[in-house]
């Protein structure tokens, strides 16, 4: 993600600041127009990121995660070991960039997806996991242009919208979209849909207008027209009718 970052965004530093009483250095990312779509406190001893704002294209801050506490007993380590060995654990090996190879496979299988998405979010990973007998197989994408994450999830499948409790209907780029009531959670967005007899979950924690590009650059089906619409209400009046069909 740090390569993605360079690639996006101009980094230069901007003065000093302190966080959890520890000096740190500002470092600003900033777009091809000069505005500035994320802010980094980085602790001056270990090269910590501290504190880290994302901002949205109108300048408002959409997310900001910070370090409430931090303890260090080494300071003089390396930042490598402070980093790994006190205050993070590595999950696991770092994810690698799906190769051509890779690629096809998952879209022989029949999964569809961009390598790229708008506001320049690059596939980081992707693969196809298994799943159980309840959910069957699906594929995962990462997103990424350096500052933030969008995580895509395709299974086969229909949306049951009748049973989408806490989830609500939106229009975004003319499709009907589901998202979850995100009261009381971590800032981020969730939204689902399905489309060609496939389901798609999208998790991300971008501004608002950054994830409704996204959302729109994967497959949907098209709306019924208003013709369509009429048509159907008749057919289910006539049922509603005459519910034998004769």
């Amino acid at each position: 993600m740090l390569d993605v970052l360079a690639r996006n965004y101009d980094i230069v530093t901007a003065g000093g600041g302190t966080v959890c009483g520890r000096s740190a250095r500002i470092v600003l990312a900033l777009r091809d127009d000069g505005t500035t779509a994320a802010r980094f406190w980085l602790d001056d001893a270990t090269r910590l990121v501290l504190r880290r704002e994302i901002m949205d294209a109108h300048g408002r801050v959409s997310r900001d995660d910070a370090f409430t506490d931090v303890a260090i007993p080494h300071p003089h380590l390396p930042a490598a070991t402070a980093r790994s060995g006190v205050l993070a654990t590595p999950a696991g090996p770092a994810a690698e960039v799906p190769d051509a190879a890779t690629l096809d496979t998952l879209r022989r299988h029949g999964w569809r997806f961009a390598e790229t998405l708008p506001g320049r979010f690059e596939l980081f990973t992707a693969g196809e996991m298994e799943g159980d007998r309840t959910t069957g197989p699906y594929v995962y994408l990462g997103y990424s242009d350096g500052l933030s994450v969008v995580s895509v999830f395709i299974q086969p499948g229909h949306l049951d919208e009748e049973h989408l409790t806490g989830w609500h209907a939106h229009v975004r780029a003319g499709h009907t979209i589901w998202t979850r009531d995100s009261s009381g959670q971590a800032q981020g967005q969730e939204a689902i849909w399905a489309s060609g007899g496939q389901v798609y979950t999208v998790l991300a924690d971008a501004p608002a207008e950054v994830v409704d590009a996204a959302i729109a650059a994967f497959p949907h089906e098209r709306e019924p027209g208003l013709w369509a619409r009429m048509a159907l209400g008749a057919a289910r009046l006539l049922a509603w009718v005459n519910p034998f069909g004769e």
